[in-house]
């Protein structure tokens, strides 16, 4: 009886633990070259001249001096 539940336990033990790990094979495939997620807002921002002279100023301080 014992032999039987000391082979029973570790098999259920191995069978719900690679079952609970499981995940569909389910995958995307894009263009390359397009974007298809959701709209940036970022986007509109980076198109600004007050954004852009920030990035220029950030550019100055930190990489011009190599």
């Amino acid at each position: 009886m014992f032999k039987k539940l000391n082979l029973l336990i570790p098999v259920l033990v191995l069978s719900v633990s690679v079952s609970a790990c499981y995940e569909g094979v389910g995958f995307t495939i894009h263009s390359p070259g397009t974007y298809k997620g959701p709209t940036d807002p970022l986007v509109a921002v980076s198109k600004t001249s007050e954004h852009q002279q920030r990035l220029l100023k950030r550019l100055q301080a930190v990489q011009m001096d190599r």
